[in-house]
């Protein structure tokens, strides 16, 4: 089976006559849009009008931007090295500079317009637009003018977008120095992750000291391209009216505020439970001092067995197939069709990630198999965002931008599924074994995100003040563990450097990217009880509910699923269940 992706249904070259054609395209339509939003939006004359060229152009326009940054954008996180990739990138960001000019000439004129909701309903040709209206009008009380907003997108691809792809070449290209049958051998980063999740105990040690050592030769470059994004964000959070980053966020997320802070509330009032948890398999694992930092992360079955690519396709196909069979096909289509790359190796992007491709209704994931349990989930994990993509496929571009607290649901719900479908073949070691690391996934997925939460507010609130150094990062990283994690870890073993491993801080339009994390972990597990209960009825109202994610705001979506985010008792309800779990994996 193919290691790499294939991008031919793109392109087949920076230099291929289609890519040269869509390019030019887009730089004509966009300078056309410009041109009718300056000249057209100057009065409140057919409304309905207006907006229906205005969304076709538009549509055209980010189908256009969509499939040319995406080819570009998975030839350099194939290859950090592919200079010519991110070359292009610079070049169509500041073509489309001027389609951001373009809209904020539109979000200006939405202002005084003040399109009728009620009436866009039932209009014809913009019904299904209504809530990308709406929501473009929410944005227009944010908006700057249209030449700051020019100006911002053009200096974006000198300021934090360029520190964004210098600390992506610097981690993708680090290599750990780690200790291999009395050799010491250098390793890409990923390679001695796998490593430590797959070492003894004295091993995991080792390899962990060996990651810190790695990192800390990158730590001042990181802080210095950490400081410049945050700085930027900020910046443009101020002067754009909003009175924090995660107020910006929220609104950005399609939720309340309110709901935000009711979640991480509730969260901190069940940590005890969360903690609960690992100070038992402390002291199961022969840990007194509580668990290293790396037992939280680099979870792994005791069944040490190997699994090709072909075996990892056939084990998720078959286990999704239960569930759904549309989802079991698309996921086969994913690995027959060369949309996965599964190669480890150096210069490649070293997390994992599902990038969709909605111009070309397909996706394309990138991840580091490592043949065994753990790097299978995670492949079900991205072919969970897949199916998700997958089920919009139908939706315009326009309607496809998903509440933050949506988007990791589909892929955790994708991992819970497979997991629970080999716990039911299971022999009663190996379903303690299935139950303990589905446990591992989620609590220490929730608890580290937590942390990552609480280092992003509070760097945030400390970088107003000054540049902050990297031992300073260090120190707020670790502040933020003790409080998630309580005396459940040992202090002795934390992770420092957790704000370099993480690409997420690094985009200085995508921030507090941890928050979703916490909410597909606890959606997941309520979904997969609701399946249990309903069956078929709620698989339906399921894919309902990612074809329709882009459509609302995070409390309409989730009504489809029959679920009431602003409830505290939903929120009880959901700890329980993952009480009752715990208290079923110490009771075996």
């Amino acid at each position: 089976m193919r290691r790499e992706y294939n991008l031919e249904d793109l392109y087949s070259g920076f230099d291929c006559k289609e890519f040269e054609e869509d390019l030019t395209a887009l730089q004509e339509n966009i300078d056309l849009l410009y041109e009718y939003a300056k000249d057209d939006f100057g009065s409140s004359e057919d409304i309905n009008g207006k907006l229906n060229i205005y969304i076709q152009m538009s549509e055209e326009i980010v189908n256009a931007y969509t499939k040319l940054t995406s080819y570009c954008y998975l030839r350099y996180y194939a290859n950090s090295d592919d200079r010519e990739a991110i070359g292009f990138v610079g070049q169509i960001e500041q073509i489309y500079a001027k389609y951001i000019e373009a809209e904020a000439l539109f979000k200006k004129w939405l202002k005084g317009a003040n399109p009728n909701s009620e009436e866009l309903e039932w209009t014809e040709g913009l019904k299904a637009y209504s809530y990308y209206i709406k929501s473009k009008t929410d944005e227009a009380k944010h908006t700057l003018g249209d030449k700051e907003e020019y100006l911002i997108s053009s200096m974006k691809s000198v300021g934090s977008d360029a520190w964004r792809n210098l600390y992506y070449e610097l981690f993708s290209s680090l290599q750990v120095e780690v200790k291999v049958k009395d050799k010491v051998e250098r390793v890409p980063f990923s390679v001695a992750e796998s490593m430590l999740a797959n070492g003894s105990k004295e091993e995991k040690q080792r390899i962990f000291k060996a990651e810190l050592e790695a990192l800390k030769s990158i730590e001042n470059i990181s802080a210095t391209c950490l400081n410049n994004i945050k700085q930027e964000a900020l910046i443009l959070s101020k002067i754009r009216g909003y009175d924090s980053i995660l107020e910006e966020t929220a609104a950005k997320s399609k939720m309340d505020l309110q709901t935000l802070e009711l979640a991480m509330s509730k969260l901190q009032e069940n940590l005890p439970i969360l903690q609960k948890y690992y100070k038992v398999k402390a002291k199961a694992m022969g840990y007194p001092q509580g668990l290293p930092f790396y037992e939280i992360i680099s979870v792994k079955l005791e069944n040490n067995k190997k699994f090709t690519l072909d075996e990892a396709k056939d084990l998720i196909v078959e286990s999704v197939n239960d569930f759904s069979i549309p989802m079991a096909k698309f996921m086969e289509r994913a690995f027959n069709s060369g949309w996965i790359d599964s190669e480890v190796r150096s210069k490649k992007f070293q997390g994992n990630f599902c990038m969709p491709i909605l111009p070309i209704k397909q996706i394309r994931v990138s991840t580091n198999f490592t043949e065994d349990i753990s790097s299978i989930l995670s492949l079900a994990h991205e072919l969970g965002h897949g199916y998700h993509f997958y089920c919009m496929r139908e939706e315009s571009i326009l309607n496809s931008e998903v509440p933050m607290a949506i988007i990791e649901t589909p892929s955790i719900f994708s991992t819970t599924v497979v997991n629970n479908a080999l716990m039911k073949n299971a022999n009663a070691k190996l379903q303690i074994e299935l139950l303990g690391f589905d446990l591992d996934c989620i609590i220490g997925d929730i608890l580290v995100m937590y942390s990552r939460y609480i280092f992003e507010k509070q760097l945030f609130e400390a970088r107003r003040n000054k540049i902050l150094t990297a031992a300073e990062l260090n120190n707020l990283m670790i502040s933020a563990q003790n409080q998630a994690f309580g005396d459940s870890l040992d202090e002795n073993y934390l992770n420092q450097y957790a704000w370099i491993t993480k690409s997420q801080y690094y985009n200085a339009d995508n921030n507090f990217y941890n928050f979703p994390y916490i909410f597909g972990d606890l959606l997941s597990k309520v979904f997969y009880a609701m399946y249990l209960e309903k069956g078929q009825e709620f698989v339906n109202k399921y894919e309902r509910f990612l074809a329709g994610s882009g459509k609302g705001d995070l409390r309409d979506i989730l009504r489809i699923v029959d679920i009431d985010i602003n409830n505290p008792g939903f929120w009880d309800n959901t700890y329980k269940i993952i009480g009752d779990m715990i208290d079923r994996y110490i009771g075996m």
